[in-house]
């Protein structure tokens, strides 16, 4: 795994962060956040692949959200692709964002972990439902058809 000398005035995300964006504002919202450690740590190409990384895997969420019969489990999938993005992150930037935390290096704020999933969450269910609207037949209701 590379590790960079990171500077202690550059912030980056923990995996916990990257977690609970993923959980609450879909896989894009963690890629976010992973790709504003990628560009503080000066590897934009990594930068730009994680955000269409998380951007595919949220149109994948999206599909498989609304194929799901309803009513479906409302924690179990995030819960699932939430752990996946942490133990990947964790792969990914884990000894180089636990290097720079542990040397004193800043942490983003948990307020813009917060405010950025919730917008991601808001675009990621106003898609659903613009999906849903134009295309209902795709709808799985789990009933009669």
């Amino acid at each position: 795994m590379e590790h960079s000398s990171v500077s202690n005035t550059t912030t980056l995300y923990s995996l916990h962060q990257i977690f609970v964006a993923s959980f609450i504002g879909t896989p894009i919202a963690s890629a976010w956040l992973a790709s504003k450690n990628y560009s503080g740590l000066g590897r934009n190409a990594e930068a730009r692949r994680i955000l269409l990384l998380g951007a595919a895997a949220t149109v994948a969420l999206a599909f498989v959200s609304v194929a799901l019969p309803l009513p479906s489990p409302n924690v179990a999938l995030p819960l699932l692709y939430s752990a996946g993005i942490y133990f990947y992150a964790q792969h990914l930037l884990g000894p180089t964002i636990e290097e720079h935390l542990d040397s004193g290096g800043n942490r983003g704020s948990w307020w813009m972990v917060i405010g950025t999933s919730l917008c991601w969450l808001v675009v990621f269910v106003a898609s659903v439902a613009l999906v849903m609207l134009l295309f209902p037949s795709i709808v799985s209701t789990g009933g009669d058809a």
